[in-house]
């Protein structure tokens, strides 16, 4: 048995029995970011704008944009919090629905959660930048002719693959952090990225064998048993590279 059919394996046995509480987790979640959304659009629907295409040009959109994704980072705890119940979940601890709010409950671990999700999404900003710069400076500098396009599509279709791949990762160093929470971000960081180049081939091959999966959250209701499912899946495979970390890591 391949260790990506254990890891799963072993999540499914820590789902047993904690599936409402899992999919009630993920609810709030959910709910987060349909109120980021309607917090966006009530904003737009009081400030007048309609289908204008020159809508991203205004400036009380650019205001109402940044408005929104701060209450998107408000909230951004709310997720920490799901992750780190089914975390607890992979590690055999007792957990309940309350982990979902743990990050709420000191200004500490708020503060923290906050600002490391936004070095997650500056992170994602630089891997986004990265991948798609040569697509970006040949659409500015190149001629506009069949060519052209052919050359564009090459280097989108490659900046899409380096950009999934680069962002392949990032459920590593979710869990690193829920695990990790009391210590400094830097020292988390670093855990982080020593556990990544250490499995580099088993978070791939581990992601990827969801590929099924994530098609399936298109519909909503597969949604409720597909992402808690990979959730615990990533969980359990990151408390084994955790747990492989701090043996190999003198304290």
């Amino acid at each position: 048995m391949s260790k990506e059919s254990i890891v799963c394996r072993q999540a499914r046995k820590a789902l047993s029995g904690n599936w409402t509480l899992v999919i009630a987790g993920l609810m709030v979640v959910f709910a987060s970011l349909m109120t980021v959304f309607l917090f966006f659009v009530l904003l737009c629907y009081f400030a007048g704008f309609g289908d204008s295409e020159e809508i991203e040009l205004n400036v009380a959109y650019i205001i109402i944009t940044f408005l929104s994704y701060a209450v998107l980072m408000f909230l951004s705890p709310l997720k920490n919090g799901f992750f780190r119940l089914c975390y607890r979940l992979s590690v055999g601890e007792k957990s309940d629905f309350s982990d979902v709010f743990y990050f709420f409950s000191g200004s500490g671990r708020y503060f923290k959660a906050v600002g490391y999700n936004l070095l997650l999404v500056l992170r994602v900003a630089v891997y986004n930048l990265a991948s798609f710069l040569p697509y970006n400076i040949i659409s500015i500098v190149a001629p506009k002719n069949s060519v052209t396009s052919v050359i564009l599509a090459v280097f989108f279709g490659v900046g899409t693959a380096l950009f999934v791949l680069l962002c392949t990762f990032l459920w590593v160093r979710e869990f690193v952090f829920v695990d990790r929470d009391m210590r400094p971000i830097r020292e988390i960081r670093r855990a982080s990225g020593m556990i990544i180049s250490s499995h580099i081939l088993d978070i791939i091959t581990l992601t990827y064998r969801f590929i099924p999966w994530i098609a399936l959250c298109f519909f909503v209701l597969p949604a409720l048993y597909v992402i808690p499912y990979m959730s615990t899946a990533a969980a359990t495979a990151s408390k084994w590279f955790i747990m492989l970390y701090k043996e190999n890591t003198p304290r």
